[in-house]
């Protein structure tokens, strides 16, 4: 008996109660309050600075006042100076009212002398997608009274598709061929005036087309101010020539295509400007002097006439 009464009294000792919980206080159990540590401390508050900042740094820091008046006064400046620096690159206009062209890009006055030929303009595209020359051909034909389209012209040109050969392309040289075909886009590139003046001359009857040497200013004196318009080799929009493409030639040299190639029709000139048919664009453009003659002579000053 007296065992067992040990036994119960230990089973009720405070020993072998849970630690979480102490004494009774009036009747009341309390919980024990568990203390931080210093470091657990330090952490708290670090924590709590850095929060700060990053809350501070999203409303004054990372979102910028906004000026719209200032934002605009970049926007504006910024656009103008990536027009200043195309100016030299783009047609100025597609000329559709001489008169009103004239008010927009000559100074107040006009200009000294002006010369344009009423020549209707053709565009390439769908029909002839690398075709300008043929374009350009049937143009001037048109306009001294012969009746031709382009697609008939297109197809006296001599040509010839290049050829891939393990990886390496064959080709003609376009002083001789039309490389590819201008009824097509790919690989096809064009050809130059010796081409187009061999096409004319072995099919219409009546007429002449001969190469011409000179300056573009020469041309308006010696053509268009005697009513005959001028086939010239130029680039797309003026631009600079790159040499990407390239073939091996009949002779073994490797020809290198300058890039951009494109042909136009000069039909008149003013004291600034220089004013082409553009076959690209299906109208008459106006492209500073100065531009036009570079790209003329980095293109080879190659041009012709029909007449």
């Amino acid at each position: 008996m007296i065992a067992c009464m040990e036994v119960q009294a230990m089973k009720r000792s405070p020993k072998n109660k849970r630690p979480d919980y102490t004494r009774k206080n009036n009747g009341k159990v309390k919980r024990k309050r568990r203390k931080l540590s210093y470091f657990g401390k330090m952490i708290l508050i670090i924590g709590g600075i850095i929060l700060a900042a990053v809350i501070a740094a999203e409303l004054f820091i990372i979102s910028p006042i906004k000026n719209p008046h200032k934002h605009n006064k970049t926007e504006e400046l910024k656009n103008q100076t990536e027009a200043e620096s195309r100016k030299d690159l783009e047609p100025e206009a597609d000329i559709t009212n001489m008169d009103n062209h004239l008010e927009q890009v000559l100074p107040e006055g006009g200009p000294s002398n002006v010369c344009i030929l009423d020549v209707p303009a053709l565009c390439q595209n769908p029909e002839l997608p690398t075709g300008c020359e043929s374009c350009c051909a049937t143009m001037a034909l048109n306009y001294i009274g012969v009746q031709t389209d382009m697609a008939t012209v297109a197809s006296l040109i001599p040509r010839q598709e290049l050829e891939s050969r393990e990886g390496h392309l064959f080709g003609p040289n376009p002083e001789e061929l039309f490389v590819g075909s201008p009824f097509e886009s790919f690989h096809c590139f064009g050809c130059f005036e010796n081409v187009m003046i061999d096409a004319v001359n072995s099919y219409f009857d009546g007429v002449c087309a001969q190469k011409v040497y000179g300056s573009l200013e020469d041309f308006c004196t010696e053509f268009i101010d005697r009513n005959q318009t001028v086939m010239i080799w130029a680039t797309m929009n003026m631009r600079a020539i790159s040499y990407t493409s390239h073939w091996t030639l009949p002779d073994g040299n490797e020809y290198y295509w300058p890039s951009g190639e494109h042909c136009l029709l000069l039909i008149g000139y003013d004291e600034y400007y220089y004013y082409l048919n553009d076959p690209m664009e299906g109208a008459m453009v106006a492209y500073p002097k100065e531009v036009v003659q570079s790209v003329y002579e980095e293109m080879g000053s190659r041009a012709m006439v029909i007449y």
